[in-house]
């Protein structure tokens, strides 16, 4: 096998050790993308996320 593996797994881990929320999902198409953010107030006074997102691929997710 060539290339570069990576798990997202594992980044979203380091991620969550910098104090920022995220998870990983499979998006379709054999990506899965990171989805990462925080906490934000919305005008009535809830909280809700804001997310960003990396997609990676193409591959299989498992």
């Amino acid at each position: 096998m060539s290339g570069l593996e990576l798990d997202l797994d594992d980044v979203v881990d380091r991620i969550h050790e910098q104090g920022v929320w995220a998870y990983v999902e499979q998006t379709g198409g054999g990506c899965a993308t990171i989805y990462a953010g925080a906490w934000r107030s919305v005008p009535d006074g809830r909280y809700d996320r804001t997310m960003y997102s990396a997609v990676a691929g193409p591959g299989t997710y498992g």
